[in-house]
């Protein structure tokens, strides 16, 4: 018999995948892309706002795109760049999330469970 899974769900809470790795790894090479410079300041801005509007949709106060459009509106500045339509924050998130997507970093005591189950992983709170 050959049971079929239509989902595989993971608690990705820096248990099993290293969020924060991930995060700052996105963050260099969109950064640089940008023109932006990398420093502590800039990622304790990103992270400041990731919890501020994540929160936000976990609490049902905006949509899940409308958080990030809130993340960007809050960080672009901060680099010298425009804030856009909708749309436009849009596809500047997409260009971050590029180098996030994947297996991602498993936590130092944790074997990869995606290697061997051939499990998509996208990070939380992307």
């Amino acid at each position: 018999m050959v049971v079929v899974l239509a989902a595989v769900v993971f608690d990705l809470d820096g248990t099993l995948f290293d969020h924060r790795t991930s995060a700052r790894r996105g963050l260099r090479a969109w950064l640089s892309d940008l023109g932006g410079v990398w420093d502590e300041e800039f990622a304790s801005a990103w992270a400041s706002a990731e919890d501020r509007h994540f929160t936000a949709w976990r609490e049902g106060q905006v949509t899940f795109a409308e958080q990030r459009r809130r993340r960007l509106r809050d960080v672009l500045p901060l680099i010298g760049q425009p804030v856009g339509d909708d749309e436009q924050l849009d596809a500047v998130f997409a260009d971050y999330l590029a180098p996030t997507s994947g297996p991602g970093a498993a936590t130092p005591t944790s074997p990869p469970p995606w290697t061997s189950c051939g499990v998509l992983v996208c990070p939380p709170r992307c």
